[in-house]
């Protein structure tokens, strides 16, 4: 009978050690991917010549549009028309994007000057606002919106929302939940204690590792494969994530090692008394 528990005991701690690690995973690299698509799709829309073209009717010079576009600010005004797109919620007959666009110019009016190094003609954004070219951009997305509300394949629009669930704020809580209950009942069942430290940092020292191997892939075929286009492609997250995890677990595992060492010590002294 206790051969069994000690067996079921050890298969449970495995299982719940590989749901940890697949929480981890997960976590890391949905942190990881939004960053990159957004950016980008944001890239490859902006870098057509239709957008350079609005860009510089608002003031904006061509070699001042990739520093604008790359702003965080310029990329969640971006992505907020992109996104419903996928999603499959635009409201088409509330799309006015001279509107957005001048809100947006006149909330961030210090930001774009500051980046394109002049001041801007607001007189002639607010008249391009309401010109016939803006009316010309608003038909184009339109038109771009049933496109892909008619024509995209219902496999894709699955894969794209659930990309959108993989990314969102709903989902990184649900898997951090888990994660914490598997924390939770690997306490219960290793002992010592302590050892959750060895687990916790073998876990985030491999998932450092292989988020960095798979985005150090990804960053090397993406960019062999779009070298003669001008898109640009952000990485970043999925470094600094595998970093953080890396160094995390590395930390996590000197702790542990510490702890062991002051533990055995504390042991010896015990039996020696």
């Amino acid at each position: 009978m206790g051969d069994r528990m000690k067996v079921l005991k050890t298969i449970c701690l495995i299982i719940f050690k590989l749901v940890l690690f697949i929480g981890v995973m997960c976590l890391l690299l949905s942190f990881s991917m939004k960053k990159l698509v957004t950016n980008s799709v944001s890239s490859i829309v902006v870098n057509n010549n239709e957008t350079i073209q609005m860009l510089e009717d608002v003031g904006i010079e061509r070699e001042k549009v990739q520093e604008f576009v790359e702003n965080k600010k310029t990329q969640e005004f971006i992505t907020s028309y992109i996104n419903p797109i996928f999603e499959g919620n635009v409201d088409l007959e509330n799309v006015n994007i001279g509107e957005d666009l001048l809100v947006f110019v006149k909330e961030n009016q210090s930001m774009i000057e500051e980046l394109i190094g002049q001041p801007l003609p607001m007189e002639e954004i607010e008249a391009y606002a309401t010109s016939e070219n803006i009316e010309k951009v608003n038909e184009v997305y339109k038109e771009a919106v049933v496109d892909v509300q008619e024509d995209m394949p219902s496999e894709v629009k699955k894969t794209v929302s659930t990309f959108s669930y993989f990314v969102s704020n709903q989902f990184r809580l649900g898997v951090l939940v888990i994660c914490l209950v598997a924390i939770l009942i690997i306490v219960i069942m290793q002992r010592p204690i302590y050892t959750l430290i060895k687990t916790i940092g073998n876990t985030l020292t491999w998932c450092g590792l292989l988020v960095g191997g798979v985005t150090g892939f990804g960053s090397l075929l993406i960019t062999s494969l779009f070298s003669d286009m001008n898109y640009t492609f952000d990485f970043s997250n999925g470094i600094y994530s595998s970093l953080i995890s890396f160094g995390s677990g590395i930390l996590c595992l000197i702790i542990y090692i510490i702890i062991k060492k002051i533990m055995e010590s504390r042991e010896n002294k015990n039996e020696i008394s």
